[in-house]
């Protein structure tokens, strides 16, 4: 009988399942192809979520009907912005820097542990806001501004939401760093890659500045400050709601990108100026926030002009 030299256990530890695609020729890592298609899934439930509270919205405001009370109006408002402007958006990120940061480079994850470890931050948070919101206990509406006060555990969502999708960035940037130092790529990163970074550094700014107005305002909620300055609030709140719409918005122009090249192998005419214009987001997004603070008083004439 022939002698076979046993695997040590931290070698087999280290493998993992993968398999080339029949279309791309890229390598595709069972734990990376999981995470992303179980990010995307929430993506496409939390916009499907954000669709029905809209159809509620509309029925609390036909009351002929009598299908839904009028009561229930600002209950569905903040659920369909929370679900379809935070949960969707983010979700879907997610999924594009698993993908970005391992398949585009062929890469394994930095950790499969991190990663599912965040996916389950995300989804709990999603629940914990989405239960409070339908229990009529976070009729906040998306905005949320004091002195209004939801429930303590809709502040809770969101913060452990958050905690999630920084993880995820976290993972995205080491992978990233991982297979550079492996020598598993080399030179420029894809455009696809560098277009996902760019909304991941976007995404990071966002969720920085919603912790900023979030964590007060949870604080207060459990009572343990005294108030939430609502103009600091809001100015901290839409460096969060106005920056992860071009999350979405750089994510798109990349889903784009990405179609183009997989399906037909075609790029753009020029690549350094496309990589620019990427860049160009993250300098001309964040200050254009201010647009929300037109018609504030509190709010001088020359950041309304900047903002404007």
């Amino acid at each position: 009988m022939a002698y076979v030299e046993p695997v040590p256990h931290t070698l087999a530890l280290r493998e993992e399942r993968s398999r080339t695609c029949g279309v791309t020729g890229l390598r595709i890592y069972a734990t990376p192809q999981a995470l992303t298609v179980a990010n995307a899934v929430a993506a496409v439930l939390a916009l499907a979520a954000g669709g029905l509270f809209g159809l509620l919205i509309g029925l609390t405001r036909a009351p002929s009907l009598e299908l839904l009370s009028p009561d229930y109006f600002y209950a569905a408002l903040t659920g369909h912005g929370v679900a379809a402007l935070i949960l969707w958006p983010v979700f879907f990120e997610v999924a594009a820097m698993v993908f970005a940061s391992s398949v585009m480079l062929n890469a394994r994850l930095f950790s499969n542990a991190l990663g599912w470890t965040s996916f389950a931050l995300m989804v709990a948070g999603a629940v914990l806001l989405l239960g409070i919101i339908l229990s009529g206990k976070a009729s906040v509406a998306f905005t949320a501004y004091p002195p209004l006060v939801a429930h303590q555990v809709f502040y809770l969502g969101y913060l452990v939401f958050a905690v999630g999708a920084l993880l995820a960035i976290v993972n995205f940037a080491l992978t990233i760093l991982k297979a550079r130092t492996d020598g598993v790529h080399k030179g420029s990163l894809p455009l696809i890659t560098y277009g996902v970074g760019v909304a991941a550094i976007l995404a990071l700014l966002s969720i920085v500045s919603g912790l900023v107005a979030l964590i007060p305002a949870w604080l207060y909620s459990l009572g343990w400050i005294g108030s939430v300055e609502p103009i600091v609030y809001r100015g901290w709140f839409w460096g969060l709601g106005h920056t992860l719409q071009y999350v979405n918005v750089v994510a798109m122009v990349v889903a784009w990108y990405a179609i183009a090249a997989l399906t037909f192998g075609a790029g753009p005419v020029n690549q350094k100026f496309t990589r620019v214009a990427f860049v160009l987001y993250i300098i001309i997004t964040f200050p254009v926030l201010g647009h929300h603070f037109l018609v504030d008083p509190s709010i001088g004439t020359d950041v309304k002009i900047v903002g404007g």
